[in-house]
């Protein structure tokens, strides 16, 4: 039987030198919110949501749930909380016709 090692990743590869510095830039917004006033340890999940209205600016429900392939439900639950801590803030979508003149 033979084995073989991983080869040694080539440091000067564009690629890995991108993927270092998006992990400790992750990293340190991670601390970064966990330092914050008042505001709890950022979740997996309510970062990358936060990343994917950064991408694709305001988004409904919908749409940062097909972006993200979780169920409308999930992203729903994932906002409140960053609706709590002013990380995200609500509009209503002028062309939902759900809500009329004088809804609630």
């Amino acid at each position: 039987m033979t084995t073989t090692s991983p080869q040694a990743p080539d440091l000067t590869d564009p690629v890995h030198t991108q993927l270092q510095y998006q992990l400790a830039l992750f990293a340190r917004r991670m601390e970064q919110v966990r330092g914050s006033d008042g505001v709890a340890a950022l979740v997996r999940a309510a970062y990358l949501l936060l990343e994917r209205l950064e991408r694709l600016g305001p988004a409904n429900v919908k749409a940062l749930a097909d972006a993200l392939g979780v169920d409308s439900s999930t992203v729903t639950r994932q906002v409140a909380p960053l609706v709590a801590a002013g990380l995200v803030g609500r509009v209503q979508d002028p062309a939902d016709r759900r809500r009329g003149p004088g809804a609630a």
